[in-house]
C-alpha cells in the first residue's frame, strides 16, 4: 500500500470528525477513540497489500476501494495503531459499513461521493496543523476557535482592545465584544458589515491599506479626525492575502501586545482558510448533486433531496455560451460561480452548475406562485447584472418529478436552441414562449432524417424559376403567407398593384403547381420557407445551404 506522507502535527480524531461535519455521511467511530490524538494524515493510494501508515495516523483512502474493505484490512490497520480510516462513499461502500457494523477496532469515515480529496486533505491537515499554534490538544479547542467571533473576543481579550476581522472587500466577519465606545467609523462599519465609503477615505488619505498589506507585521495607523488609532495586521496563508484584524488603540502599543496580534493574526488565517474550504466544499458537493439531479434518472431522486429538494416544485434554467467559451475559454466556472451567487440570493436552496461543458441552473418555485414567470425575471435580472454580449438564457418548465425535471432539463436547452434557430432578439425565454420554433426544430430534425431537402416540392421548383429568370416569386409568395392570403394586404406590402399580385399567384400555379386556394399546399409552403430561414441562421453541419 504505496503511501504519500502529508505534514504531520497534531489534533483529537474527534475534533477532526466535527470539522469535516459538512460533508460526512457515515461515522463509525467507536466511543474509546474519539480522543485519540491523530499525529499526521496519510494518503493511501492503494488498499492492496504493501506498506502500511504509519501508527496514529488517519488515512485518507483515496485508492481503496469498496471489495479492499474487509475486517481483515481494518485489523491489519487496527494492529498498525492506525486510528481512523477515511472513504468515498457509494452503494457498495455503504454495504460493507454496515457488514463491518459497530464491530470495526478504528473509526471509519466516509465522505459524499462528489466531494473532493483536496478540499478533504486540506481541512484534515489544517486541523492537524493547529496544534502547532498554540491551540493545543484540548478537548474544546475546536469549540474554542473554529467561530470566527470566538477568535475576535479571544484576541480582543488578549490584546485589550477591540477588533474586527474582514475580508478582501473590507466586509466584516466578525467583532469582538466592547464595540460601542470606540468611535462612530467602528459603529458604523459594525453596523453595516462593511467600511463604509467615507472611511475608506480616510484610510486611503494615509496610505493604511497599502501598508498594512505590505508590511510583515502590525503597524500603528494614526487617522485623525477624532479616531482612534488602529493596530492592523494582514492575515496571510504563505503569500496570498485573506483579509486582515484592525484593533482600537487609543495610543501606542507595548512591543508585548503587538507581538500576541501577530501571532494571532495566524490562527485568524487558519479559521478563514477552513472556513473558505467548506464554503467550496459545499459548492462543489451541491454542484455534483445538481450534475446527478438533470442527468441519472436512477440516482437523482437521493441527489434531489440532499439538495433540499425533494418536495419542491423547480425549474432548470440553461445559459447559453458559446460567445463567453469563445472570449473566455476559462469562463465556464467563472459564471456558473456567478449564476449560482445570484440565484441563492433569490432563492436560498437553488444551485448553478457546469455539466457537459454548459452552464444550467435550478430554482425552487414559490407555492401558489407562477414558477416559469418567476424563473424568467431572475434569469433577466442576472443577465443585466453580467452585461455579457451574447449570453442568453433558456428556462424549461415546472416539474416536481425526477422525469419532469429531465424534461426541464430539455426544456431550457430547446428553447437555447429555438431562440438561436429563430434569430430571437430577447435574451431570456421560456419553453411555453417559443413552441413554435421548437416543433419547427423537430420538423427540420424529421427532414434531415428522412434526407429531403430543404427547400423541396413546389417551393424548391419557384426558387430555381427565381434563379434562372432573375425574379422573386418566393418573395410574393412569403407576402402572401404573411398577410393570410389577403391580396390588397400583400399589394401593398409589396408596393405593386393588387393585379400584379393576381397574376403572381397564377403564376405560381404555373411554374411549381402551387394553388393559393389549397389551405394544404399553402400551409407546407409556409412551413418550407420558415424552415429555410433556421437553415440559413443555424445551418445543418454538412449541409449545403
Amino acid at each position: 500500500m504505496p503511501t504519500r506522507r502529508m505534514e504531520p502535527s497534531g489534533a483529537r480524531i474527534g475534533q477532526i470528525v466535527d470539522d469535516l461535519g459538512l460533508i460526512l455521511t457515515r461515522v463509525l467511530l467507536p466511543s474509546d477513540l474519539a480522543g485519540r490524538l491523530v499525529e499526521s494524515a496519510e494518503i493511501l493510494e492503494s488498499g492492496k497489500d504493501g506498506e502500511l501508515p504509519p501508527p496514529r495516523s488517519l488515512v485518507l483512502g483515496v485508492g481503496v476501494e469498496p471489495g479492499d474493505l474487509t475486517s481483515e484490512f481494518v485489523e491489519r490497520l487496527a494492529r498498525h495503531d492506525v486510528i481512523a480510516l477515511l472513504v468515498r462513499d457509494g452503494q457498495d461502500m455503504q454495504q460493507r459499513f454496515r457488514d463491518l457494523g459497530g464491530r470495526a477496532p478504528i473509526g471509519l469515515l466516509a465522505v459524499d461521493q462528489q466531494a473532493s480529496w483536496f478540499h478533504v486533505a486540506g481541512l484534515v491537515r489544517e486541523r492537524i496543523s493547529m496544534g502547532a499554534l498554540g491551540l493545543g490538544h484540548a478537548e474544546d479547542a475546536s469549540q474554542s476557535y473554529k467561530d470566527l467571533f470566538q477568535i475576535a473576543n479571544a484576541v480582543g481579550a488578549l490584546i485589550r482592545a477591540p477588533l474586527i476581522i474582514q475580508d478582501l472587500d473590507f466586509r466584516v466577519l466578525a467583532f469582538s465584544q466592547h464595540q460601542e465606545d470606540v468611535d462612530r467609523a467602528r459603529a458604523a462599519t459594525v453596523l453595516g458589515q462593511s467600511l463604509p465609503d467615507e472611511y475608506r477615505r480616510i484610510l486611503d488619505e494615509v496610505n493604511a491599506i497599502g501598508r498594512v498589506y505590505e508590511s510583515a507585521g502590525p503597524e500603528l495607523i494614526t487617522l485623525g479626525h477624532g479616531l482612534q488609532s488602529r493596530l492592523a495586521v494582514a492575515v496571510r496563508s504563505g503569500t496570498d492575502i485573506l483579509g486582515s484584524m484592525w484593533a482600537a488603540v487609543p495610543g501606542p502599543v507595548d512591543a508585548a501586545r503587538v507581538s500576541a496580534f501577530a501571532e494571532a493574526a495566524s490562527v485568524v488565517a487558519l479559521a478563514l482558510l477552513r472556513r473558505r474550504a467548506e464554503v467550496n466544499a459545499r459548492k462543489r458537493i451541491r454542484s455534483g448533486h445538481m450534475a446527478t439531479m438533470l442527468s441519472d434518472q436512477h440516482a437523482a431522486p437521493d441527489a434531489r433531496a440532499r439538495l433540499g429538494l425533494a418536495a419542491r416544485e423547480v425549474v432548470v434554467l440553461a445559459v447559453a455560451v458559446d460567445e463567453l467559451k469563445r472570449s473566455f475559454p476559462d469562463g465556464l466556472q467563472r459564471l456558473a460561480s456567478a449564476l449560482d451567487l445570484h440565484l441563492s440570493a433569490a432563492e436560498q436552496l437553488a444551485v448553478a452548475a457546469v455539466i457537459d461543458d454548459a452552464v444550467y441552473g435550478v430554482v425552487p418555485t414559490q407555492p401558489g406562485a407562477p414558477g416559469t414567470s418567476a424563473a424568467l425575471r431572475i434569469a433577466r435580472g442576472f443577465l443585466n447584472r453580467m452585461g455579457l454580449p451574447g449570453l442568453r438564457v433558456g428556462v424549461g418548465r415546472p416539474a416536481r418529478t425526477t422525469e419532469g425535471i429531465l424534461r426541464s432539463r430539455r426544456d431550457a436547452e430547446v428553447t437555447l436552441a429555438s431562440m438561436r434557430a429563430t434569430g430571437d432578439p430577447e435574451p431570456a425565454r421560456s419553453f411555453e414562449e417559443v413552441v413554435l420554433g421548437a416543433t419547427l426544430l423537430n420538423v427540420r430534425e424529421y427532414y434531415v432524417q428522412q434526407e429531403i431537402p430543404i427547400p423541396s416540392g413546389a417551393v424548391a421548383a419557384i426558387l430555381e424559376y427565381d434563379q434562372r429568370h432573375h425574379s422573386d416569386m418566393v418573395a410574393t409568395l412569403a407576402a402572401y403567407l404573411g398577410c393570410l392570403g389577403d391580396v390588397a394586404e400583400t399589394a401593398r406590402r409589396l408596393n405593386v398593384h393588387v393585379n400584379t399580385v393576381r397574376y403572381r399567384l397564377r403564376r405560381l400555379r404555373e411554374v411549381a403547381g402551387l394553388d393559393h386556394t389549397d389551405p394544404d399546399q399553402m400551409f407546407l409552403a409556409g412551413l418550407q420557407l420558415r424552415l429555410m430561414d433556421i437553415a440559413h441562421r443555424d445551418p445543418i453541419p454538412g449541409q449545403a445551404q
